[in-house]
């Protein structure tokens, strides 16, 4: 009501496109922070992995020439990395055991048993594996002393 006893029509329904703008850099600036933050993660992750790698090679580099044997740094090589994927291999399964079988294993107790699990069974392939590259070698050098 105004003072002349007549009704205003002051609706609010503008578009206010000061909010609009305001509420665009806000969500522009959070996704930018999000994307920052998944990449500084996805940096330290491939230094670490890239740092692990370096660390594994030159282990078995040092553990080949301290034997003076090409043998036993590739033996040193295949067996670290065969562990440390069977970690990985045991942890993921048994994650996924624990999930679908619904055994009500705790975090500590998944971490624990497929890491342990892992470890054997990764050390275990390693020395198949090593078996099967001498073998395979061994035929090889076989039928090349064959053929010449």
């Amino acid at each position: 009501m105004t003072t002349g006893g007549e009704e205003t029509d002051e609706s609010d329904d503008e578009f206010n496109i000061f909010l609009f703008v305001i509420a665009t850099g806000f969500f522009g600036a959070a996704l930018g922070a999000v994307m920052a933050g998944a990449f500084a993660v996805f940096l330290f992750l491939s230094i670490a992995a890239l740092l692990a790698i370096a660390g594994i090679v030159s282990a078995s580099l040092l553990i080949g020439l301290y034997k003076r044997s090409l043998q036993s740094g590739f033996k040193s090589l295949l067996l670290i990395s065969a562990s440390l994927l069977g970690i990985a291999c045991g942890l993921f399964i048994l994650y996924l055991i624990n999930l679908f079988l619904h055994l009500h294993l705790t975090g500590y107790q998944i971490l624990l048993a497929g890491a342990g699990g892992g470890l054997i069974g990764g050390f275990l392939s390693g020395f198949i594996i090593l078996r099967m590259i001498k073998t395979i070698l061994k035929i090889m050098l076989n039928k090349l002393k064959f053929i010449n």
